[in-house]
């Protein structure tokens, strides 16, 4: 009896920490576009202001200097400060925008956000380009990578992982197949431990191995350099949980 309501702690307590990692990577991917485009912008302009800045004489400017290194607790307290007390505020400023961000209004406020920025010029160009990427390390779904596979690359008996991304269109199709019934996919070779880039390239379907695993695991495979592999997890858990019982 009390194995099982132990087992049922775990659960919950594993529930809870899947739910507080999901509105956080939420939150993250939400907030990065904004506050990428935001540094961008913010380092542009007053790189060009301190250039400009150069070029005309001292006594001509006034200059308005503000120390960036009182924080607001040290300002309201004296000297006091708590270390570590803007990356505790961040994380659950970002939690909170993540569990907002799933709501129906969150949404809808995150749309007249996305809309406003679209629609400024110079910073569409940033918000657009950065939130693509975001998007496409956030997606999980089919339209991104639908598969997880063994591509022999670069050199024969050399074997990488790789997700397979779409089916090759027919005008890139033409100038490499022999055959025109032979099935062609895009697959990207991620590169390790930052699988953002990596190359893509154009193979016959018949010549790549299908893996037994998610497109989660087979990141993490990637990202970790080989040293979580898919399956350990479970396994682990089992051999724990088998360890209590006896």
């Amino acid at each position: 009896m009390k194995q099982i309501e132990n087992n049922q702690q775990e659960q919950e307590k594993s529930t809870f920490l899947s739910r507080l990692r999901g509105n956080f990577l939420t939150g993250l991917l939400v907030l990065m576009p904004l506050v990428l485009t935001l540094w961008i912008f913010k380092t542009l302009v007053f790189s060009l202001d301190a250039f400009v800045q150069s070029l005309i004489p001292r006594e001509y400017i006034q200059t308005l200097t503000v120390d960036y290194h009182n924080s607001v607790f040290k300002a309201l307290t004296g000297e006091t400060t708590i270390p570590g007390l803007g990356l505790l505020v961040g994380f659950i400023a970002i939690v909170l925008v993540g569990i907002l961000a799933k709501n129906v209004i969150g949404k809808k406020l995150f749309d007249v956000w996305d809309h406003i920025f679209d629609r400024t010029p110079l910073i569409r160009s940033i918000y657009s380009a950065i939130k693509q990427i975001t998007n496409t390390i956030g997606s999980t779904s089919s339209a991104s990578f639908r598969e997880v596979v063994l591509v022999e690359y670069p050199r024969k008996d050399c074997w990488v992982v790789a997700f397979v991304s779409g089916s090759t269109t027919a005008r890139v199709k033409k100038h490499i197949a022999e055959d025109e019934n032979d099935e062609f996919i895009n697959v990207f070779v991620p590169t390790t431990p930052n699988p953002t880039s990596g190359f893509l390239i154009f193979v016959p379907r018949k010549s790549v191995k299908h893996l037994d695993m998610t497109v989660e695991e087979g990141l993490k495979l990637v990202i970790s350099a080989g040293i979580v592999t898919p399956g350990q997890e479970k396994e682990e858990t089992k051999e724990k949980i088998t360890t209590k019982i006896l």
